[in-house]
């Protein structure tokens, strides 16, 4: 019974995510999108912006600041831990973001170059 159970659970996470990625991000429509995607995350700031086809994976342990556009493609893996996702940034098309990659930032870049 407990396989059957842990089959069923399974076979669920995975109907999920499906239904999320390939359907719920792909809607064209912002109010609907942004409705789904406030529910994965565990913070979406305000007047920020997700485009259609992004992945989250694991989004409980990510966070997305005020301001922020995140373009078409992108890949949110929080998976391997906190994805935190400043005020102010734009993440261009085709990127991935995960627990062991670095993004960097204008307000990054613009330290480095005092240094």
């Amino acid at each position: 019974m407990k396989k059957i159970l842990l089959w069923a659970y399974t076979a669920w996470l995975g109907f999920s995510y499906y239904i999320f990625r390939y359907w719920i991000m792909a809607i064209p429509l912002y109010t609907l999108r942004h409705f789904f995607i406030r529910r994965t995350v565990s913070r979406f700031g305000k007047h920020s912006s997700c485009l259609m086809h992004i992945d989250i994976r694991n989004g409980k342990n990510i966070s997305i600041g005020d301001n922020t556009v995140i373009n078409s493609r992108v890949l949110l893996d929080g998976r391997g831990g906190n994805i935190v996702i400043g005020n102010n940034v734009d993440i261009a098309q085709q990127r991935i973001s995960g627990h062991l990659n670095m993004m960097y930032t204008v307000t990054h870049i613009q330290h480095m170059a005092v240094m």
